[in-house]
């Protein structure tokens, strides 16, 4: 079990993030009559099937409705110290909403910064790509096999990434291999994959990079995952670490 302490301060860190953001989403709900989308607020509904904007928003209040029910519900538990946490995760909440919402995209729940971020051009890590690297379905090309089975992963699970994106570590710029943003609360996670143990001074630059994530406030199992070759060559153990990041 993760611990309880850091696991209630991130309920209550996305509650208030979600009060915030409910704020700023219309007023009312998603309706769907046959194959047509309706915004229905008080005693009236008014069309929306060519508003997908708009159908976007309903369908993130929905499910932060839901969500924000959830984390006080958490809270209330972990501030109790009991021992089981029974939060839902996001894939469950919108596996358990109506079918309105079943026949759309699950995408709709995303952060509103999502689409913005990925449309973001960034700095890339300029250091040469030996031969042709390994190309995704999604067009992004890496540097070695195993890292070309993360992004797949992270691909196939709809999770918004950059491949080697320059950061700053205090006074020290470097590349994390993929730079994620969570889909549903917009937080940044990084992700290093150690995957050369083998080569000479691999290991003292590997710990170098640890212990600057470390000393600039980065968690690992937080907002920081790394990985080693024996977990991308078990496809359970990864998507293990893909469902722990969208939980």
């Amino acid at each position: 079990m993760k611990n309880i302490a850091l696991e209630l301060q991130k309920a209550k860190q996305e509650l208030e993030a979600i009060e915030q953001e409910l704020k700023n989403l219309p007023a009312g709900h998603l309706v769907k009559k046959g194959n047509s989308y309706y915004h229905g607020f008080g005693k009236k509904e008014m069309t929306i099937t060519k508003n997908p904007h708009l159908i976007r928003q309903l369908y993130r209040k929905r499910y932060l409705f839901v969500r924000r029910k959830q984390l006080k519900h958490d809270i209330k538990l972990l501030e109790s110290i009991r021992p089981k946490l029974l939060l839902k995760t996001p894939q469950q909440i919108l596996a358990s909403l109506s079918k309105t919402y079943q026949s759309l995209s699950i995408t709709n729940a995303y952060h509103s910064s999502v689409e913005a971020w990925l449309a973001t051009d960034y700095a890339k890590n300029t250091h040469p790509i030996k031969g042709q690297g390994y190309t995704t379905k999604g067009g992004v090309i890496v540097r070695s096999k195993s890292e070309w089975i993360i992004a797949t992963a992270l691909e196939e699970n709809n999770i918004p990434y950059r491949y080697d994106a320059l950061i700053k570590l205090g006074h020290k710029t470097k590349s994390p291999d993929f730079t994620i943003l969570h889909p549903y609360t917009g937080e940044i996670i990084f992700w290093e994959h150690f995957g050369a143990l083998h080569e000479s001074n691999y290991e003292a630059e590997m710990n170098e990079k640890m212990n600057l994530y470390y000393k600039n406030g980065y968690i690992e199992g937080v907002n920081l995952i790394y990985t080693f070759e024996a977990h991308v060559q078990d496809p359970y153990r990864l998507q293990k670490i893909i469902d722990d990041i969208l939980s």
